[in-house]
């Protein structure tokens, strides 16, 4: 059987109850951090108290309501509930947005590994000392026990007569309000995504034979139930991932792909992963850049085993990239070798039914 849950849809308190964390720069000593704040399974750390540890400085701007960090690449800006950091004019994702708690700034582990390495210049150390599990009310359980109900995956094939796949979903990052990565032009994320997602949706329809069913139709914003609904269907078979990226360096460049860290309760070695091998494959031979195929715990990915990949079809920030995006010709040749990659997965699934 099949499952999707996303973790996301589980609101728990905020706990700072014992968790502790140890944190350093590479080739520095480490320090603990007490003052911390579990969300959702996360762990959140004042920026105030990471910024000595990084080498930074950085202040409140109350008339702003943003947080200014000055580093080597100019001035940096967090702003609460905003899931975007401003570095100069250009605008960056946060996995998690950085929230007020008991009247303190804080960000997320996933910024400290990520963005605040990217400033400091050097990889950072994080480790949980003593990490809390917040406790989850009957209530929640609850909820939890349907949410699994509605995300199993009950339709199973019946037989092993007939096309080895279904249906195939597309999720176009973004959209609306939510424009995802800005390119230094103003060029957005939300509507590459949407072109090439578009693209191969058409694609498969015509050369595959079977339904292709799209979170969104145009430039709008989704609501977490609507973006999910096509990947709910039950004779979805496939769920493609379509999202743009950017790097503090404008020389990154390059296609990646994103797998779950672990497939759940698969059963088969037909997964995420071959699926990614399938796509990687495909991409090279038709001379894409392709930077590799990682796993990764991004709420966007769910958890499961229906064999899911988020495509990173490119870098915003990197000139030469943002070209190619933009061009129909490229996204032709990119949407190509991710159709010809999902019949070479078809084909495989089909030799060893």
């Amino acid at each position: 059987m099949r499952l999707i849950l996303l973790c996301c849809c589980f609101l728990l308190i905020s706990s700072p109850v014992g968790a502790a964390v140890e944190i350093a720069l590479r080739g520095q000593p480490a320090i603990i951090i007490e003052d911390v704040y579990r969300q959702q399974g996360v762990s959140y750390v004042a920026i105030e108290d990471l910024l000595d540890l990084a080498g930074l400085a950085g202040h409140w701007d109350s008339v702003a309501h943003t947080y200014r960090i000055r580093t080597s690449r100019g001035w940096v800006v967090l702003t609460p509930a905003s899931g975007y950091m401003q570095v100069g004019d250009n605008f960056y994702p946060l996995q998690e947005k950085p929230v007020f708690i008991d009247g303190r700034l804080r960000v997320s582990e996933n910024f400290i590994q990520a963005q605040l390495a990217q400033l400091a210049g050097r990889a950072v150390f994080f480790r949980h000392l003593n990490p809390q599990v917040p406790v989850v009310e009957e209530a929640e359980r609850d909820g939890i026990d349907e949410l699994f109900s509605r995300f199993f995956r009950r339709a199973e094939r019946s037989s092993s007569s007939g096309p080895t796949i279904r249906a195939i979903a597309i999720d176009p990052a973004h959209g609306g309000l939510d424009t995802g990565v800005i390119a230094p032009d103003g060029y957005n994320e939300k509507l590459v995504t949407f072109e090439v997602a578009d693209r191969l949706a058409r694609l498969l329809r015509m050369r595959l034979g079977v339904p292709v069913y799209v979170s969104r139709s145009g430039d709008y914003d989704v609501t977490l139930d609507q973006r999910l609904e096509a990947a709910l269907r039950d004779d979805v078979d496939l769920w493609i991932l379509v999202h743009a990226q950017a790097s503090f360096s404008s020389d990154v460049r390059g296609i990646d792909l994103l797998v779950r860290a672990q497939e759940e309760s698969s059963g088969s070695s037909h997964g995420s992963l071959v699926l990614a091998q399938q796509l990687s494959q495909s991409m090279l031979a038709s001379d894409l850049a392709v930077r590799g195929i990682f796993p990764s715990s991004r709420l966007s990915l769910g958890r499961g085993n229906l064999p899911t990949v988020q495509l990173e079809i490119g870098y915003l920030s990197n000139p030469d990239e943002l070209r190619l995006l933009r061009q129909a010709d490229y996204q032709t040749r990119l949407v190509q070798s991710v159709f010809e990659g999902i019949q070479n997965y078809i084909s495989l699934s089909g030799e060893t039914r």
